[in-house]
C-alpha cells in the first residue's frame, strides 16, 4: 500500500510538472489560420473547397496543380479545425490552452499506462514518460498535430494488445472496432494520420509471417491482418482520400517548407540556432542502445529504427519518435540491463530530473501564464489600420497572415504559413528580400497593386529601399511593426528617423538577450549603417566579423568602413 502511495504521488508530481509547463500562452503563428478556418467551418456546417482569406490564391492563371494544392490545405484539418475555434469561441485563449495542455497530459498518460501494462519497473516508466513529456514542451504549438500524437499512441497501443493478446477478451473486442474509428478520425483531423501506414505495414508484414508459421494461431494472426489491414485503408475517408499521401510528399518537397524550421534536423538546430534538446538527446541514447539488444523484439526494433531516422532528418517529427520508441523499447529495458539495471535506474530518474528543473528555470516566466503572447505579433499595427482604414491590397510578412486574417479580417492578406501558390511564395521572397540591383520587388509590387504594406522592421531590407522610394511613405512605425502607404495616401507620415530610431532599438534589445546571434547582429550593424552611424555599424560588422571570419559581405563592409 504505501509503496502504491509513493508510485501515485510521483505520477501526480510529473503530470503537475508537466500541467505547468503546458499552459504557457498561445503563441504559434500558425493557429490563427486553423482558428479562422475552424470559425469558417464551423458558421458555414461545410468543408472549404476556395480560400476567402488571401488575394492572391486566384490571383492571375491559377495551375490544376496549385488549386488541388489549395483544395488539399483546406480541407485537410476539416474536423479539429472547429475544435480549435470552439475552445477559443467558448474560454478564448484560456480554452486553447486548456486544448494543448489537456491533449499532452493525455498523450504521455498513455504512453506511461501502456509502460506499466507491459511490466516495465514504474521508475523506468515516469523516467521515460517525464523525458517524452519535457521534449513535447518545448516543440508543440496550438495545431490540430496535437491529435497526431495522442493518436499514434493509441493507435500503437491498440495493436500491441492486440498481438501479445493481452487484456479482457471483451477490451480486445472493442479495439477491433476501435481501432478503424480511431484512424477515420485521425485522418479528418491532420495529414499526419500518414504515421498510422508507418506505424501498421510493419505489423501487416509480421502478422502475415506469423500466418506461415504459426499453425496453431494462424486464425488469430489472420484476424489482425484484416483488423490493421481495415484500420489503415479507412484513412484513405478523407476529402482528398488516396490523393493524400501524394500531396503530403510534394508538400514536404516545396521549397518553402524546406526553409522551416521545423524542417530542419534537430541537430542542424542545435549546431546552427545554438537550441539543446536534452530529452530528446537522452532518448536517443537509450533507443540506440535498444536497438542492437536481443531483449526487443525484431518488429519493434525496425519501427524504433524508422522513427529515429524521421526524427534525424526533420525536428517535426520529433514528438512521434519521443513517443513511440519508449512504448517499443521500454518494456525490454529492464532485461537488456538485469545486471545494472537498479543503477539503470538510477541515472534515467536523474537525467530525467535534471532536465526537468533545467525546463522549469527556463520556462518560468511564463508558467501559470494564459492569454496570448503578442511580442512577436503587429498587435498596435493591426488597431493602427483598424482605425485609419487605408484602402487597397496589404502586402505583409509571411509569418503574420494567419495573425492579420483572425485579427483584421476586413483586410485579405497577401500570404501567410499555408503558402498555398507557391509562385505567390516565390514573389514574395522576391519583394521581401530585395535586390537593390535589379530592383524586382517595384514590379511585383506594381503587379499585385499593393498599396499597403506591413512588416517587421527587423526582419527584411525592403523596409529601408521603401525609406528611400519616392512612391512610399511611412505612416506607422513601432518596435515590432512598420506600415507604408503608397502615395497619395491622407495620412501623417512618420519620418524616416523616427522608423530607424524605433529598428535600432528592436535589433538592440534582440543582441543583448542573444549577443552571439550574427544575424540580429548583422541587421543591427545595417540599421546603423542605415542611420549613418557609420561608428557603431563599424563596431557590429566587426563583431559579426569576429563569428564569421570569412563571410565576404562582412569582410566587404568593414573594409568599405574602415575607409571611410
Amino acid at each position: 500500500m504505501q509503496e502504491n502511495r509513493k508510485e501515485l504521488i510521483g505520477l501526480l508530481t510529473l503530470l503537475v510538472v508537466l500541467g505547468l509547463l503546458y499552459t504557457h500562452p498561445v503563441y504559434d503563428p500558425d493557429f490563427w489560420w486553423h482558428l479562422r478556418g475552424g470559425e469558417w467551418i464551423w458558421k458555414n456546417l461545410s468543408i472549404p473547397v476556395a480560400d476567402t482569406f488571401s488575394f492572391t490564391t486566384y490571383n492571375g492563371t491559377v495551375s490544376p496543380a496549385d488549386e488541388i494544392r489549395t483544395r488539399y490545405i483546406l480541407s485537410q484539418y476539416w474536423l479539429s479545425q472547429p475544435v480549435f475555434y470552439l475552445s477559443w469561441r467558448w474560454l478564448g485563449p484560456l480554452g486553447v490552452i486548456l486544448l494543448r495542455a489537456g491533449l499532452l497530459l493525455l498523450s504521455v498518460f498513455a504512453l506511461f499506462r501502456f509502460l506499466i501494462r507491459k511490466k516495465t519497473e514504474f521508475s523506468v516508466a515516469l523516467s521515460l514518460s517525464a523525458l517524452t513529456g519535457l521534449h513535447l514542451a518545448i516543440f508543440t504549438g496550438e495545431r490540430p498535430q496535437l491529435f497526431s500524437f495522442l493518436f499514434s499512441v493509441l493507435f500503437l497501443s491498440g495493436i500491441e494488445y492486440l498481438r501479445a493478446g493481452e487484456g479482457e477478451p471483451k477490451t480486445r473486442q472493442r479495439l477491433i472496432f476501435l481501432l478503424p474509428l480511431l484512424t477515420l478520425v485521425w485522418a479528418n483531423m491532420h495529414s499526419s494520420a500518414m504515421v498510422a501506414w508507418i506505424i501498421g505495414l510493419p505489423y501487416l508484414i509480421y502478422f502475415l509471417h506469423r500466418q506461415l508459421t504459426d499453425r496453431q494461431e494462424q486464425r488469430k494472426w489472420r484476424n489482425l491482418t484484416i483488423i490493421v489491414g481495415i484500420s489503415l485503408a479507412i484513412t484513405l475517408l478523407n476529402p482528398n482520400t488516396y490523393h493524400g499521401f501524394f500531396l503530403t510528399f510534394n508538400l514536404f518537397q516545396s521549397k518553402h517548407l524546406s526553409m522551416n524550421t521545423e524542417f530542419m534536423s534537430p541537430f542542424l538546430q542545435m549546431k546552427d540556432m545554438r537550441l539543446i534538446y536534452p530529452s530528446y538527446l537522452i532518448l536517443l541514447v537509450v533507443t540506440a542502445f535498444m536497438i542492437f539488444s536481443r531483449h526487443a523484439l525484431l518488429l519493434h526494433r525496425v519501427l524504433t529504427v524508422i522513427f529515429l531516422g524521421m526524427s534525424l532528418t526533420a525536428m517535426r517529427f520529433t514528438p512521434f519518435f519521443v513517443l513511440l520508441a519508449p512504448m517499443l523499447i521500454g518494456p525490454g529495458l529492464q532485461q537488456a540491463v538485469s545486471r545494472s539495471r537498479r543503477r539503470v535506474e538510477i541515472v534515467l530518474i536523474i537525467l530525467a530530473a535534471a532536465a526537468c528543473l533545467l525546463q522549469l528555470s527556463q520556462s518560468r516566466s511564463e508558467l501559470l501564464t494564459q492569454g496570448v503572447n503578442h511580442g512577436d505579433f503587429p498587435q498596435q499595427a493591426v488597431k493602427f489600420l483598424k482605425v485609419n482604414n487605408p484602402q487597397g491590397h496589404m502586402f505583409n510578412l509571411f509569418e503574420w497572415g494567419g495573425y492579420l486574417q483572425w485579427h483584421l479580417p476586413e483586410k485579405k492578406t497577401f500570404i501567410d504559413s499555408r503558402a498555398l501558390r507557391l509562385a505567390v511564395y516565390e514573389d514574395y521572397d522576391a519583394i521581401i528580400a530585395p535586390s537593390p540591383v535589379r530592383p524586382l520587388w517595384r514590379d511585383l509590387l506594381d503587379t499585385y497593386r499593393i498599396d499597403i504594406i506591413l512588416i517587421s522592421g527587423v526582419r527584411s531590407e525592403l523596409v529601408y529601399m521603401l525609406l528611400k522610394d519616392p512612391d512610399w511613405e511611412p505612416v506607422y512605425a513601432d518596435q515590432i511593426s512598420v506600415i507604408f502607404l503608397r502615395k497619395p495616401h491622407n495620412l501623417v507620415a512618420v519620418p524616416a528617423a523616427v522608423v530607424l530610431e524605433k529598428i535600432t532599438e528592436s535589433l538592440s534589445r534582440l543582441v543583448s538577450e542573444d549577443p552571439e546571434n550574427i544575424t540580429w547582429i548583422k541587421r543591427l550593424a545595417a540599421a546603423y549603417y542605415h542611420r549613418k552611424d557609420y561608428r557603431n555599424a563599424l563596431l557590429f560588422y566587426q563583431k559579426a566579423l569576429a563569428l564569421s571570419p570569412d563571410d565576404p559581405y562582412l569582410l566587404q563592409m568593414t573594409g568599405l568602413l574602415k575607409n571611410r
